[in-house]
């Protein structure tokens, strides 16, 4: 699936200044969660649930799609190290910004962290069979942790597994380099030559 080239490995250096320009402190680890253009409930009920579990070194920033802002802040009230927006522009930067990202597994949002290559948390909608199938095919590479709908709201497991996570760089970049494998930075060429390609026979 073709994306934008700019979805390509941040430095550590560049990824600090994106923290900065999204008003999160730098020396702090960043989650970022978000469910696609009209959100999910679920997820968004899950980071206000998490988020006081990780202690204020870690901060949660939820992108919670259209009409799920109210719901996500009074649910994230006296919350200091959870964010919510209903929408951002430029969800590029905040993916480049983040320590780990939890999404929906769409085909379009693995592309995009494969090529960034971040460390990710897929939870596929249980009612499309193309998530269920993308998060079968990234778990078995070992490129994404798959988290189920129903298992989100077991709030203990889910602090357990994002700090297994955040605790080891190991670990992290084992993730974040098995799903960058996945990552097609030619794709857009690539598919142009196919397209190409006959009328030149």
């Amino acid at each position: 699936m073709p994306i934008d080239q700019k979805y390509s490995p941040v430095s550590t250096q560049k990824q600090l200044e994106f923290k900065n320009a999204l008003g999160i402190d730098s020396s702090k680890q960043l989650i970022l969660a978000f469910g696609g253009g009209l959100g999910s409930t679920v997820i968004n009920d899950a980071m206000a649930s998490l988020a006081p579990t990780l202690g204020e070194s870690i901060v949660i920033y939820n992108i919670t799609g259209k009409g799920n802002i109210e719901r996500a802040k009074e649910k994230g009230v006296g919350i200091a190290n959870y964010r919510a927006e209903e929408f951002v522009y430029g969800l590029h930067d905040a993916m480049a910004a983040a320590d780990l990202v939890i999404t929906r597994a769409s085909a379009t949002a693995l592309q995009e962290l494969a090529g960034l290559k971040r460390a990710t948390i897929a939870v596929p909608a249980s009612q499309l069979g193309d998530q269920q199938l993308n998060a079968k095919l990234f778990q078995e590479a070992n490129a994404v942790i798959v988290v189920r709908d129903e298992e989100l709201a077991d709030t203990s497991s889910l602090t357990k597994t994002v700090q297994e996570i955040l605790h080891s760089p190991t670990h992290r970049e084992q993730l974040a380099e098995a799903l960058h494998v996945f990552a097609r930075p030619k794709a857009a060429s690539d598919l142009a030559t196919l397209i190409i390609a006959p009328n030149n026979g």
